[in-house]
Order: C-alpha cells, then structure tokens, then sequence
C-alpha cells in the first residue's frame, strides 16, 4: 500500500510539474512591475562614435542604473533596466549563441546584469521569436531552449519578445507559448513580456487574451505610441473601450502594457506628461519609463516618485480601472474625459478628470459622486494627488465641481472616512 500511495504521490507531482512548464505561474509581476526602457527615446541608436553618451551601450545602461539609484527612483520601486532590440551582434557566435555587440557592450551581458544587480536592481533584455528582430538582428526561432539557457545563464531578471518577421500566423501562434516553456524551464525567475496581441492583428485577428494573459506576465496592447499629444490622445482613446475587455484578463501576474511612459521625454507638455501617468495608473499598468533619466528636470522627476501615484498604480486590490460612463452632453461632447479606479482603504477610489481640448481655458467640470459608481453613506476626502493639496470633504450624493486645463488633468484620491 505504501508503494501504491508514494506511486500516486509521484504522479500527481510530476502532472502538475509538467502543467507548471506549459503555463505562466512563474510567481512574478505580482504588481506592475516599474521600471525604464531604451525602445521610445533611444530607439535602435547603435552610433557610438557620434553618439557616446545615447547609443546603446553598457555606458548608457551604467549610467542609467546610476542615476535610478541617485534620485530615489529605486526606493520607489522603479527597478528594472531593459534594453530594447539592437544589443545584440549581428550574428550568433561561432557555438550559435546569442552574443552582445562587443564594441558597445565589451563586458558582456553577464557583467552587466551583475553591474545592475549590485545596486538591487534588475535587467531585461529584448529577443525576437522569429528568424530576424525588427532591426535585423539574429531571431531566436528554432533556439528556443538554448537562448533562454543563455538569458538565464546571464543572469537576465526580464524577457521582452518581439515577432517582427513571421509569415505565417501558425508559427506566430506557436512561438510565445514555447518560449514561456523554454523560459520556465531554466528554473531562472525571468519576467515574460509578450507583443503577441500586437502581432496577431497584423494578420487581421482578435488576440485571445484568456490565453495571453495565462502566458505571459506583462502582454503589450497598443502600437508604440509616439511622443506626442496626438498620439497619446489616440492611446486613451483606444483604451477607453479596450479597458472594459482586459479587466478580465490583468490581475496579480499578468499586466496589460498600453506604452512606456515618456515623462521626461520632448514632445509632451508637463500636464500631458501627468495625464499619460495618471491614465497609466488607473489601468494598474507596468510603468517603463522611455526617457533620459541622467537629464530629466525636477518637475518630470518629482512626477515618477508621486507615492500616492504609484500607490494607485500598485494597488491590485480591485480590477484595473476604466473610463466612467457619463452623459457626454454634461462633459463638453466628449471633451472631458473621467477615469475611475477603486482602491484602498475598501470605499476608495481614484479619478483622472481629462480635458482634450487643445486650445482655450480651463473647462467646469460638475459630476455627481455617485454617478461615477459610489454609492456608500460615507464621508470622502478628496486629495489632488499631484499637487498633495486637500480638495475637501464629500458625500456620495455631492456634486463635484472643478476646473480642468486644456489637454490637463486633475487627479484625484477619494479616501473612504468611516
């Protein structure tokens, strides 16, 4: 009988090791994970003569990391570098490996994962799943296992996978699954990031996001947003309606990635910058920064380490939030946007009050509490959490009336008084 049950004991183990290999349950990304990216601002800028301090290099990741740990941005939780396409060599080496560009990264990326992680914090770094990345470096379709065995070998904390050059939607259907398998199986805590719902439009279909979200840690939902008003007007809006579908799908290990943040960057405003990070927030999404951090100012800076910020973004208590469905006649025709997030203490709740407007005053905004999803007895207290300044004392059936700046936000806490 001993023999018997140890047998059974066995075989339950080894099934659910086996369903451990083929699914997420990694135990990472438990919050959005915070962080920095090279994609937006430094793009694939490999011109080291010209170009020293801003290429991608070792320098700029050293440095980087650095200034993260100078200002406070990792005591905040801003922890993981991850360095985009193009820090590899244009070839494997002569074993088949993955290799970095031994000019601009002579250490190797073994030395510089150590670099990072003795300051306490973590590196990513970009691969492709087809044969060719999108800037024409080596792919790692067909060498699954053996470059998540260099990744982990590294000592790489983060995985961002691209698919650039698939022609066939099977192969592309395929291929994050299998390098999921491939990362689970170095028994290395990697954190996966999936553009596969971006890659499976590209063929004309509606990404699954059940079995995304069971695949990959972090999954991007939105194509690279430029650093523009523009293009960050189009970015909400897209996720206006998308948000009501990935409420089901985001939770403690699994984060929908609408774009890195670009406070910090040129070509958004100060108030722009604060609304990208208070949308972003609300959506419990991963905040990577895409900037120069060694050159930000005091403003962009003192934005990224906003606690109250980053504790509504971190708050996974409740389901990401969404833009509030309102009567648009009351909010200048679709004009004025609101976004609403619960969190705690229970009763809680935090809004972005946005105005598109690009030109002109600041608009009134009056908007019944209770029409915004609050129907407690309870007293709030309403904080701009920007500013840090007490707004006042409401009631669920109180009207709310306040300004908004053309393309600005007002970002408020409302914390339940019981």
């Amino acid at each position: 009988m001993l023999t018997a049950r140890w047998q059974l004991d066995f075989f339950i183990v080894v099934v659910l090791f086996a369903r451990c290999q083929h699914c997420l349950d990694n135990g990472l990304a438990l919050t959005p994970p915070l962080g920095w990216i090279t994609t937006e601002r430094f793009e694939c800028l490999v011109d080291c003569a010209n170009y020293p301090d801003d290429c991608i290099s070792e320098k700029l990741i050293k440095t980087t990391a650095d200034t993260i740990v100078k200002y406070g941005l990792r005591d905040v939780g801003f922890r993981y570098l991850i360095i985009g396409d193009c820090w590899m060599n244009e070839t494997r080496d002569r074993h088949g490996n993955l290799e970095a560009d031994p000019d601009r990264f002579p250490d190797g990326i073994k030395a510089l994962a150590q670099y990072v992680h003795d300051r306490g914090l973590l590196l990513g770094l970009e691969i492709d799943l087809s044969n060719v990345s999108c800037n024409g470096r080596p792919g790692s379709y067909g060498n699954y296992n053996r470059d998540a065995s260099t990744l982990a070998s590294w000592g790489v904390d983060y995985v961002k996978a691209t698919a650039c050059s698939f022609k066939n939607i099977d192969k592309l259907e395929g291929a994050y699954p299998s390098m999921g398998t491939a990362l689970n199986k170095t028994r290395r805590h990697m954190v996966y990031d999936c553009n596969w719902p971006i890659e499976i439009q590209k063929y004309g279909k509606q990404p699954d996001y059940s079995l995304i979200s069971k695949t990959c840690n972090i999954f991007s939902t939105s194509q690279l947003m430029a650093d523009s008003w523009e293009s960050l007007e189009k970015t909400i809006k897209h996720f206006s309606s998308l948000s009501r579908d990935l409420v089901n799908y985001t939770h403690p290990g699994s984060w929908s990635f609408p774009n890195p943040i670009l406070v910090g960057d040129y070509g958004l405003s100060y108030s722009e910058q604060a609304m990208q990070l208070a949308v972003w927030s609300i959506m419990n999404a991963p905040l990577l920064v895409s900037a120069d951090l060694r050159k930000i100012n005091d403003y962009q800076r003192a934005l990224l380490l906003n606690k109250v910020t980053l504790t509504v973004d971190q708050d996974v208590s409740y389901q990401m939030g969404t833009e509030a469905i309102l009567n648009r006649l009351l909010l200048q025709t679709g004009q004025v946007h609101i976004w609403r997030k619960s969190i705690q203490p229970e009763g809680s709740f935090a809004l972005a009050l946005m105005y598109f407007n690009i030109s002109g005053g600041p608009t009134r905004v009056s908007v019944i509490l209770r029409d915004l999803g609050v129907h407690g007895s309870e007293w709030y207290k309403l904080t701009n959490i920007l500013t840090g300044q007490q707004i006042g004392m409401y009631k669920s059936w109180y009207t709310f009336n306040c300004e908004v700046n053309p393309v600005g936000v007002l970002f408020v806490r409302a914390e339940a008084i019981r």
